[in-house]
């Protein structure tokens, strides 16, 4: 059996994720199913991969290849800022001083 590289293993963790997100949707968990650390470290993970290996994270094509609603958004951005001890005016100074899109 030939082993994966580094890249064609996140190809394969990738495609799984979002076939499991789909079925997932469509078939709902009730909160006892999950362990909810076991999310927030995959969270963290994906996130520390995308921060990783994205050539430019607030590209409009890779933004938009997230496919996910403003809500969803909006309720990972508020944890991720609520894990580091953050506010959103904390944020706003980043977001403002040019570190998110080329302003």
């Amino acid at each position: 059996m030939r082993s994966l590289s580094s890249s064609d293993a996140l190809r394969v963790l990738i495609n799984d994720a979002k076939t499991l997100s789909r079925e997932l949707s469509a078939t709902p968990l009730s909160p006892a199913e999950l362990a909810e650390t076991d999310l927030a470290g995959l969270l963290g993970a994906v996130v520390a991969l995308y921060v990783q290996l994205s050539g430019d994270p607030y590209d409009a094509r890779q933004l938009a290849a997230m496919n996910i609603t403003p809500t969803d958004a909006c309720t990972v951005a508020a944890a991720l800022l609520r894990s580091q001890s953050l506010t959103p005016f904390e944020f706003s100074i980043w977001f403002g001083g040019g570190r998110v899109g080329g302003r």
